[in-house]
């Protein structure tokens, strides 16, 4: 599971909303491309900041961070304005 973090979210939450599939596209895209070992202490980090990269090119540089969960049953750490996408 991947959460974005933004700065200003309600200034921001039609743009996140518009986007919300294309950025999953993208991780989905990025992640099948190249794969990190699920739950990885090295990985993890690495995985976290490229995907970072590649939320910031797709979706704005008004998201300032990301949470990733791996996990087999994924769910939020968080409420999301999403549910689970």
């Amino acid at each position: 599971m991947v959460g974005l973090k933004v700065g200003d979210a309600p200034k921001y939450l039609k743009q996140i909303c518009d986007q919300r599939f294309e950025l999953v596209d993208a991780f989905f895209t990025a992640l099948h491309n190249k794969p990190f070992a699920s739950g990885s202490q090295v990985d993890g980090p690495r995985a976290q900041q490229e995907l970072l990269v590649l939320a910031k090119q797709v979706g704005g540089d008004f998201i300032t961070g990301l949470d990733i969960v791996w996990s087999a049953a994924p769910r939020p750490v968080d409420p999301t304005v999403f549910g689970n996408n």
